[in-house]
């Protein structure tokens, strides 16, 4: 709970439409976040918070475990099943107690050259409605795993594993996804958003039968996960010296392992139009230039808006998933060869590779095209236009599963057995990483969105953020 949580932002701010009424709202009570540009602290919470979740986990797993010997080759059977119940309830209210953003102290005090005693506002954000959503699913998985002992020095092992991942589902439907091509679609339902721009507000909304229809999950599930693997450990004994002598060992093996999908990324669909509505005004974007406190969270105003150069915008935002959405996986392979040089000391030199598929990157979906008059100017400034390709609406950022990586590298380790109580351990890694995603959600140095949502992703691959 934030220090502000009981403050009434209504008391504070008199006069300002939408700020919240801590008397009617004490969920969401206290003041907007205001950053000011120049190095001044921020007032307010976080604009991710308030936010909640509880969740509910119900594992069923069974493994067994068979040897038997065919041919004379001692075989180990191994085969099982898992699967899972999730139940998730989270709420998301970020930015409902407002965000503002001054380019200045004087534009913040409203003593600008411009400012005429008003404050001039760059940016404001403003979310209301309900963001609460009960999500579940049940995801499956079913393994069978062979190590055959061919002969005294060489073990094979063999497996495959299939998973059914299942998709979260709302169980109330509420929920919209935005499907490009279409525009957002009401879970459970073929209805399609849209905006009444005679009307003004949340009363503007429209819902019209569209060509898609949609479960309660908003996307379509994944069968074709597959999982293979293969390994072998071989010591050779041939020949005299480093071939014969028992001392070397050779390893090697290839996988396919997929990743589990981060649960916020379809119940984040709870938080869309018209379940919650999340307003940004933008100077030079949805007003014609900076604006005072009367627009910043006013969402009784048209949802659509002219930009700078002319040009029409939503102010409503979407978070979505890709509607034929899969599973990332990677394939993982290793070649190593280990010697032991003294009892207990060895030396190993390994190649690691792996190549990742289907990473997760989120794409704006309403990302302008720009047409560029004056190149002295940024790509929304007049005289050049901003075209979006659904002008109905704003940001419409859509996690899609389009990335792929790939690395290598060399590791030499050691291990020197000193006494029967001491050992020292070492290793050096040489290795290059390459990718066009490095992160789905990114942190502070690993941005998790590419460049341009316009451009392929093949054209930004690149060193990945985390390459050394």
């Amino acid at each position: 709970k934030t220090q502000d949580a009981s403050v009434n932002a209504q008391t504070v701010l008199p006069g300002v439409p939408g700020v919240v009424n801590a008397v009617s709202n004490p969920q969401d009570a206290g003041i907007p976040t205001v950053s000011i540009t120049g190095g001044y602290a921020t007032l307010g919470s976080a604009t991710n918070i308030p936010q909640g979740r509880r969740s509910n986990t119900y594992e069923l797993y069974s493994d067994t475990s068979k040897i038997a010997i065919f041919s004379g080759v001692t075989h180990t059977f191994k085969f099982g099943y898992y699967g899972r119940r999730e139940e998730t309830w989270r709420f998301l209210d970020g930015t409902s107690r407002g965000s503002i953003s001054f380019a200045s102290f004087t534009q913040f005090a409203g003593t600008c050259p411009t400012c005429a005693g008003v404050a001039q506002i760059t940016t404001s954000s403003i979310r209301t409605g309900d963001t609460l959503g009960h999500w579940y699913r049940y995801p499956h998985a079913f393994y069978v795993q062979d190590d055959m002992k061919i002969t005294p020095n060489l073990t094979l092992n063999v497996g495959l594993r299939y998973e059914l991942p299942s998709v979260l589902t709302e169980k109330r439907d509420r929920g919209t996804n935005f499907i490009p091509g279409v525009g957002p679609v009401l879970l459970g339902s073929d209805l399609v958003l849209g905006i009444n721009t005679a009307l003004v507000g949340p009363a503007s909304l429209t819902y019209t039968p569209g060509p898609v229809t949609l479960t309660g999950a908003g996307v379509r599930p994944d069968y074709t996960d597959i999982g293979p693997s293969i390994g072998f450990a071989y010591t050779p004994k041939f020949g005299p010296g480093f071939f014969g002598d028992g001392k070397t060992v050779i390893r090697g093996g290839f996988r396919i392992g997929y990743d589990d999908l981060f649960n916020n990324i379809p119940i984040n669909q709870t938080s869309n139009p018209p379940w919650s509505i999340a307003t940004t005004q933008r100077a030079g974007v949805t007003q014609p230039s900076t604006y005072s406190w009367n627009l910043a969270f006013n969402q009784n105003v048209p949802l659509i808006s002219t930009t700078a150069s002319g040009t029409e915008v939503g102010l409503l935002t979407f978070n979505a998933e890709a509607l034929n959405a899969k599973q990332a996986y990677a394939e993982n392979w290793n070649f190593s060869m280990q010697r032991e040089i003294t009892q207990g000391s060895t030396i190993e030199v390994s190649y690691l590779g792996s190549s990742g598929h289907r990473l997760g990157v989120q794409l704006d979906a309403n990302q302008p095209l720009v047409i560029v008059k004056n190149p002295s100017l940024r790509g929304s400034q007049a005289p050049n236009v901003q075209i979006f390709p659904y002008p109905t609406w704003g940001s419409s950022l859509v996690s899609s599963f389009d990335g792929s990586s790939i690395y290598n590298g060399l590791v030499i380790s050691g291990k020197v057995h000193f006494t029967r109580r001491l050992t020292m351990n070492s290793s050096y890694t040489w290795s290059h990483s390459i990718d066009d995603t490095s992160s789905f959600l990114g942190t502070t140095f690993d941005s998790e969105m590419p460049a341009s949502s316009n451009a392929p992703l093949s054209a930004q691959r690149s060193n990945s953020a985390f390459d050394q």
